[in-house]
C-alpha cells in the first residue's frame, strides 16, 4: 500500500487522500498580504500553530475537531497529525479530503476509513482489516 504521494510508484495513490490546497498555498503564500511564504520555517522559539500534534486513536483534539494524519514518514514510521474541524463521513462514505470525515475517520482513496490499532482487526467493521500506517495507527480497509 502506498502511504505518501511523493513515495508512491507512478499510478499509485496515497490512502490518506488529497491535501486541500487554497490559491494562496499554490502561490506559496499563507493567508494575508504580509504573510511569509508557506515553505518558510517558523522563527526560533515560536511554535507552528497550524499543525498541532494529536493522537488519531485517542482523538484528543477539542470536541468539534478531529485528529487527522497529514503525512507518513516511511523511513521512521512517524506520523504528522493535526486537529481540524471534523466532517460527518463514516466508514465507506465518499470524501475528497480528510476534513470530510468524522472524528475517528480519515479520507483514504476517496472513502472515509476508521482509525484502528494494527495489533488486531477487532477495531474494524466486519469485512475490513486494520492496515498499519505507522506509530501504532492503522486504517480499516
Amino acid at each position: 500500500m502506498c502511504l505518501m504521494t511523493a513515495g508512491c510508484a507512478v499510478g499509485q495513490k496515497s490512502p490518506l487522500g488529497p491535501r486541500p490546497v487554497d490559491a494562496g498555498q499554490e502561490a506559496g503564500l499563507e493567508a494575508g498580504p504580509d504573510a511569509a511564504p508557506a515553505d518558510a520555517s517558523p522563527e526560533a522559539g515560536t511554535s507552528d500553530a497550524a499543525t498541532p500534534s494529536c493522537d488519531p486513536i485517542a482523538q484528543d483534539c477539542p470536541a468539534a475537531e478531529a485528529c487527522y494524519v497529514m503525512d507518513v514518514d516511511l523511513a521512521s514510521g512517524e506520523l504528522e497529525t493535526t486537529c481540524e474541524a471534523a466532517g460527518k463521513g463514516v466508514q465507506g462514505a465518499g470524501c475528497g479530503a480528510h476534513g470530510d470525515c468524522a472524528r475517528g475517520y480519515q479520507c483514504s482513496e476517496g472513502l472515509c476509513a476508521q482509525f484502528c490499532e494494527p495489533a488486531g482487526d477487532l477495531d474494524c467493521p466486519v469485512g475490513s482489516r486494520c492496515e498499519n500506517l505507522g506509530a501504532g495507527v492503522g486504517l480499516c480497509v
